[in-house]
């Protein structure tokens, strides 16, 4: 879903491209430390920087507002 939004989106949202990367470096963690928790911290603080809290911008579509929401949520699910 990335790669849509980011081409579709990029121009004039180029930070989602530093989301992606950070959400790259999510996923890797989650995936090694298969059943601890990944101390995740420094990327979703430069997650809620980069995006502005998961503020969705106006002009924007559907779908990026769902990788937004999706990683709220999954922000708020790692702080419990």
């Amino acid at each position: 879903m990335f790669l849509i939004v980011a081409k579709v989106h990029g121009k004039s949202h180029p930070e989602i491209y530093e989301v992606h990367k950070l959400f790259d470096v999510i996923s890797g963690k989650i995936q090694e430390a298969s059943s601890d928790k990944p101390d995740l911290n420094d990327e979703f603080a430069k997650l809620r920087e980069i995006t502005d809290n998961y503020q969705v911008p106006e002009d924007v579509c559907e779908s990026y507002e769902a990788v937004y929401n999706m990683l709220a949520e999954l922000d708020s699910a790692y702080q419990i």
